[in-house]
C-alpha cells in the first residue's frame, strides 16, 4: 500500500510542476532520494548515463506526450497502467519530480550522447552484440503500455544493464509558460534599456560606475588635490586689496589740497584777488 501511494504522490506532484523522472542504478542500496527542484534534462541525463559502456549499459525511455499536449508519465503512473514499474519504484536511486525541458527522445538521445531506438527495436537491441552503450527509447501513447511496462522492467533485471531512466515528454503547456516567461523576460530587459536612454543622470551615473570599474582594472590610484582658497575666497582678497588702494589714493589726493594760511578781514577789489 506505501508503494501504491508512492507512485500516485508522484504522479500528482508531476502534474502539478513538470515532467517526472525516475533513475535506477545497479548496486544502489542506499534509500530513494526525492527532488522537487527543477533540474535541466540535459544535466540529469549525462550524470544517469556517465560511466556507460558496452558491458555497462544506460537506457532511456521516453514517453511522448498525450494528444491533448499533457505530460503522459504522470497520468499513465496515476491511472495504474505500469503495475511493473510500480512494484521496482521503491528501488529507485533518485526520483527528480520536475525535470525541465525534454522536448522528446531526439533531444534526450542528443544530450546523453546516445542512439534513438523505438521500443519495438527495443528488445532485439538489447540483447545484439553490437548494441550501443547508450540507448533512447522512443515511446508513442499509440502504443501498447504494458510493452513499456515489460522492456523497463527488462531492462532493469538485465546483467549488463548498468542505469535505467524513465521521463517524459514536456507538455504543451509547459512550452507556453516557458514563452511566456521569455516574452515578460524581455519585455523587462526593454523598459530597462528605455529607460537608462530616457534617464541622463541614470546615464551619467553608469557611465561613472564604468570609468570607475576601468580604473580599478587598470588599478590607478585615485589622487586628491586641495588648493589654499577657492574662487571667491580669492575673489574677496583682490576686492579687499582694491578697496584699501582706492581708499588710500582717495586719503592721499584729499591730503595735498592746499590753501592760505592768513585769512584778511578786508576783502581785496574786484580783480586784486590774487
Amino acid at each position: 500500500m506505501m508503494m501504491a501511494r508512492a507512485f500516485l504522490l508522484l504522479s500528482a506532484v508531476a502534474t502539478a510542476a513538470a515532467a517526472p523522472a525516475i533513475v535506477w542504478k545497479a548496486g544502489n542500496s542506499s534509500p530513494t532520494e526525492h527532488s522537487s527542484e527543477a533540474v535541466p534534462a540535459s544535466s540529469l541525463l549525462k550524470s544517469a548515463v556517465e560511466g556507460s559502456s558496452h558491458d555497462a549499459l544506460a537506457v532511456v525511455f521516453v514517453v511522448n506526450r498525450d494528444k491533448d499536449g499533457s505530460e503522459a508519465l504522470s497520468r499513465l503512473a496515476s491511472s495504474g497502467s505500469l503495475p511493473q514499474i510500480q512494484s521496482k519504484y521503491e528501488s529507485a536511486t533518485s526520483i527528480h519530480h520536475h525535470v525541465a525541458g525534454v522536448e522528446g527522445a531526439a533531444s534526450a538521445a542528443e544530450h546523453a550522447g546516445g542512439h534513438q531506438v523505438s521500443l519495438h527495436e527495443f528488445d532485439g537491441m538489447l540483447e545484439s552484440e553490437h548494441k550501443p552503450a547508450v540507448m533512447v527509447v522512443g515511446v508513442d501513447r499509440h502504443e501498447d503500455m504494458s510493452k513499456l511496462d515489460g522492456a523497463v522492467v527488462k531492462a532493469l533485471s538485465h546483467s549488463k544493464v548498468r542505469s535505467v531512466v524513465l521521463t517524459a515528454q514536456r507538455s504543451v503547456e509547459e512550452v507556453k509558460n516557458e514563452r511566456a516567461l521569455s516574452r515578460r523576460r524581455n519585455k523587462q530587459i526593454n523598459r530597462k534599456r528605455k529607460v537608462l536612454t530616457n534617464d541622463k543622470r541614470r546615464r551619467l551615473e553608469d557611465a561613472q560606475e564604468d570609468a570607475d570599474d576601468d580604473a580599478e582594472e587598470e588599478e590607478e590610484v585615485d589622487v586628491s588635490y586641495y588648493v589654499n582658497m577657492t574662487p571667491n575666497i580669492f575673489s574677496g582678497i583682490l576686492f579687499t586689496l582694491f578697496f584699501v588702494f582706492v581708499s588710500h589714493l582717495g586719503l592721499t589726493c584729499m591730503g595735498q589740497i592746499t590753501h592760505s594760511d592768513v585769512l584778511q578781514s578786508k576783502v581785496p577789489s574786484v580783480g586784486r584777488e590774487v
